[in-house]
């Protein structure tokens, strides 16, 4: 049997996989040296650019840095799935322009709804206590800019780990093979943040099957979108912990940990913390016992076995 095509003549999962990140890498770098090469142009006379971060990271330089990496994504994406795959890319990946204002607008309110519920039963257990701080109108100002970084960052993980990634997996190797690898490998990528050790990793990875099993049984992208993104901007603007171990400044509350790390999560806010391990493994069991209610207009995709 050929090393590299199946016994339909397709090319295999893991080779279309390797296209994907291969093509996604090359056409982020290709637009990340050209944005660089048009901002040293711009300086030529004067002086340099430069930005100046007061005391945390600004939402709107990392958003802006974001999207440079997320169009080419988002291209090379619709374009495996419409090459490499011969399947229509909105309809197949659960990115309907029709369906995003209810998937993204459910998926946020139940990311929030659940990283709210986290974050008072750890207050409660003693891992963390809330501060409130004076809301000036520039700290008010910050508040859309974390909503758009969050949204664009979710949308880049999301593309990057669920999208066609997940949906190739789920067709050539079953859905329990696509979601625990992915997740994996969401886990992994993750051990590179600040502050990151093993619990971290888990309770990351367990935030990936999360998602995934929320895209595949919703059948919508959107819907992972928004929870992802509804989850952080409820972690990190709402409450101000740091996000799986990025501080982006302070929330409309302060969270300060107390207690031990495995509790409170330390530096690496809830995503270190074993309550976070118990919500999440409850998560998961409403989401396999199908108790989580998803938009209507996605739940005929979900019944057809695949994203539609």
């Amino acid at each position: 049997m050929p090393l590299l095509t199946n016994r339909e003549g397709r090319l295999r999962a893991w080779v279309r996989l390797a296209l994907f990140y291969g093509a996604a890498a090359a056409a982020s770098l290709l637009t990340m040296i050209t944005v660089a090469a048009i901002s040293r142009l711009a300086s030529v006379g004067g002086e340099h650019p430069r930005f100046e971060f007061p005391g945390t990271t600004n939402p709107w330089l990392l958003a802006a840095a974001g999207l440079v990496i997320l169009v080419p994504l988002l291209a090379v994406t619709m374009g495996a799935r419409k090459l490499l795959d011969r399947r229509p890319p909105l309809l197949s990946l659960g990115l309907r322009p029709r369906a995003a204002p209810r998937g993204l607008a459910w998926g946020f309110v139940g990311g929030a709804a659940f990283l709210s519920l986290t974050s008072g039963i750890l207050a409660l257990a003693g891992g963390a206590r809330f501060e409130y701080v004076d809301l000036t109108a520039a700290a008010l100002a910050y508040v859309p800019a974390t909503l758009v970084f969050f949204a664009i960052a979710g949308t880049a993980e999301e593309l990057l780990l669920r999208g066609y990634p997940i949906t190739v997996l789920d067709e050539s190797w079953g859905r329990a093979g696509a979601v625990l690898l992915t997740a994996v490998a969401f886990g992994v990528l993750h051990l590179l943040n600040p502050g990151s050790h093993v619990l971290p990793a888990v309770n990351v990875t367990l935030a990936g099957v999360i998602l995934g099993l929320l895209y595949l049984q919703s059948g919508s992208l959107w819907f992972a979108i928004g929870f992802h993104g509804g989850w952080n901007f409820a972690e990190g603007t709402a409450f101000g912990f740091p996000v799986s171990g990025l501080p982006l400044g302070a929330g409309i509350v302060e969270a300060v940990p107390a207690g031990p790390g495995w509790l409170s999560g330390g530096t690496f806010g809830p995503e270190g913390s074993v309550v976070l391990t118990a919500t999440s493994a409850v998560l998961i069991a409403l989401i396999l016992l199908r108790k989580i209610p998803y938009p209507k207009s996605e739940r005929a995709s979900a019944a057809e076995g695949r994203p539609q």
